[in-house]
C-alpha cells in the first residue's frame, strides 16, 4: 500500500471540515453566516473586557489584513458587530459585538458543539491524545506551534 501524505491528507480533511462546518451553519442559521465569521463573533463575545482590533484579531486568527479587512466589513454589513473610535487613537477602531451578534453567538455556539460532537464522534480520549500530539509535532515540524492546542 502506497504512504499518502500526511500533510495532503490533512488539507483535505480541513477543507472537508470548512465545508461540513459552513452547510450546517447554513441550514441551522437564519442568517448566511460562515465557521470563521461564528468563531470571530466567538472571540469577540469571550472577550468583553478587551479591547478587540483588527490587529488583534489578525495576530490571534492568524490571518492577513485584507482577509481580516473583508472579514470584519461583512460582520458589519449583517450588523453583527460595530467598530468603535477609541479615544487615545481615532485611527484604530475597537470591535465589539451588537445585540443581534450577542444573540446570534449563543445559537451559533450551541450548533457547533453539534459540529464538534459529530466530528469527534466514535473517538476514544486516548485517540483525541494521540491525535493531539501527532497535530502539535508536526506543527512543530514546520515551525507553526503557535497555531495549534493553545488553549491547552
Amino acid at each position: 500500500m502506497e504512504k499518502r501524505s500526511l500533510g495532503f491528507e490533512t488539507r483535505k480533511l480541513a477543507h472537508a471540515i470548512k465545508l461540513y462546518v459552513d452547510g450546517t451553519l447554513s441550514k441551522e442559521l437564519d442568517i448566511d453566516l460562515s465557521g470563521v465569521e461564528g468563531m470571530t463573533l466567538g472571540y469577540l463575545f469571550h472577550h468583553p473586557d478587551e479591547v478587540v482590533t483588527a490587529q488583534s484579531l489578525m495576530e490571534h486568527f492568524k490571518v492577513k489584513k485584507a482577509a481580516c479587512s473583508q472579514l470584519l466589513h461583512a460582520l458589519s454589513n449583517k450588523g453583527l458587530i460595530a467598530m468603535k473610535p477609541i479615544p487615545t487613537d481615532k485611527r484604530v477602531k475597537r470591535i465589539v459585538l451588537t445585540k443581534k451578534g450577542n444573540t446570534l453567538h449563543a445559537e451559533f455556539d450551541r450548533i457547533f458543539a453539534k459540529i464538534n460532537a459529530q466530528i469527534e464522534k466514535d473517538i476514544t480520549p486516548e485517540e483525541r491524545e494521540q491525535y493531539e500530539c501527532i497535530v502539535a509535532k508536526m506543527a512543530s515540524n514546520i515551525g507553526a506551534d503557535s497555531f495549534f492546542m493553545e488553549d491547552k
